[in-house]
């Protein structure tokens, strides 16, 4: 008897029109039914099923919860965005909906660029106002992403923008206080001059911050692959997300490009694609990220892609101090990086 574990991506629609399908588990029983799940599936953009073996024993069920911490995060950066259009740029709803229907022909081809867009546009029944302004601000969830954030810190995987989207969910949930408090205690309004390209600038801030999550929902996918002992193919899974899911993009097409280059790339930043976009885009993403601090509009993921992508090619990172702080109240040891080997220091005691 032979058993498989099948990841499901694509709601509704991928229900009438083909979903994305992440089989697991044991590979001859993939054999046995493949032909079937490839007439199931989605097809991307060159006819090709959205569906391949993806490992033994759980790999399937792991990758759909990988995909769907990155949809948290993708997901929570298009609404950051959304915020400041909305309330640096002083964008109506009208005017939001052209923006990322524009994206969503350009810089952000997505599927979740489409529905923003719809979104913004869809005009409501009872009060024939936009609908977004009457939707209650508060996010649901049903845990998939808190799962791979907590396999993630298991790992030792930087998934920081999941981490962000995930307790952004959380605080949408403390709207109590807002409403206790009345107005926003923190509240400020920036009058400061608003770029004629600040527009662009968040497309780009978008384009990047999304290439984030996806490379932080690879790595954790590597670092699995090397812990439970996996042979996860990522150019695979890329192509099998291309069309049928939630995160289908663009984007994913690089992706499977850079692991056509490499299969055993650690991070896409390595690659030169993405190498070349984040040098391309970093200015505007600290820039989205200045603009919403000066006018206090929190952008808890924008912040994490920017913080990750400072972070992962710097040598010079101050984790020496808290190695230093843990020797001197834990004599935790540590190395030094002009020699081999692991150090103590009898610290001078405190006066």
């Amino acid at each position: 008897m032979h058993f498989i574990g099948m990841g499901v991506s694509g709601g509704e629609e991928g229900a009438l029109n083909g979903p994305a399908l992440m089989p697991g588990g044991d590979e001859e029983a993939y054999k046995e039914v493949a032909p079937i799940l490839e007439k199931m599936a989605a097809k991307n953009k060159e006819g090709k099923p959205c569906v391949s073996y993806m490992g033994p024993e759980g790999a399937g069920h792991y990758v759909k919860m990988v995909h769907n911490g990155i949809e948290y995060a993708i997901m929570q950066e298009f609404s950051e965005v959304y915020n400041l259009l909305r309330d640096v740029a002083h964008k109506s709803d009208d005017e939001m909906s052209e923006i990322f229907d524009e994206w969503n022909h350009g810089l952000v081809e997505a599927y979740l660029s489409e529905i923003t867009s719809k979104v913004l546009a869809q005009k409501d029944d009872l009060t024939d106002d936009h609908i977004i302004d009457h939707i209650l601000n508060v996010a649901s969830y049903k845990g998939t992403g808190n799962w791979m954030l907590e396999d993630g810190v298991a790992l030792g995987a930087p998934v920081t923008v999941v981490a962000e989207a995930v307790m952004a969910r959380f605080m949408s949930k403390q709207t109590h206080l807002a409403l206790k408090n009345g107005a926003k205690p923190t509240k400020f309004e920036y009058k400061g001059e608003i770029p004629d390209n600040l527009v662009d600038e968040f497309g780009k801030t978008l384009q990047l911050a999304q290439a984030v999550a996806y490379a932080q929902g690879f790595q954790q996918l590597t670092m699995a692959a090397k812990a439970y002992d996996w042979d996860l193919r990522y150019k695979s899974i890329a192509q099998n997300w291309e069309a049928g899911c939630i995160i289908r993009s663009a984007m994913l097409k690089d992706i499977e490009n850079a692991y056509s280059d490499n299969k055993e790339l650690m991070n896409l930043f390595e690659d030169d694609y993405f190498r070349n976009l984040m040098e391309k885009n970093l200015p505007s993403l600290r820039k989205s990220v200045e603009f919403a601090t000066k006018a206090g509009v929190p952008t808890p993921t924008l912040s994490a892609a920017l913080n990750y992508l400072e972070s992962i090619f710097n040598p010079n990172l101050p984790a020496n101090m808290i190695q230093g702080q843990r020797d001197y109240f834990g004599a935790h040891t540590y190395q030094r990086n002009d020699r081999p080997g692991t150090f103590h220091t009898e610290w001078y005691e405190e006066k």
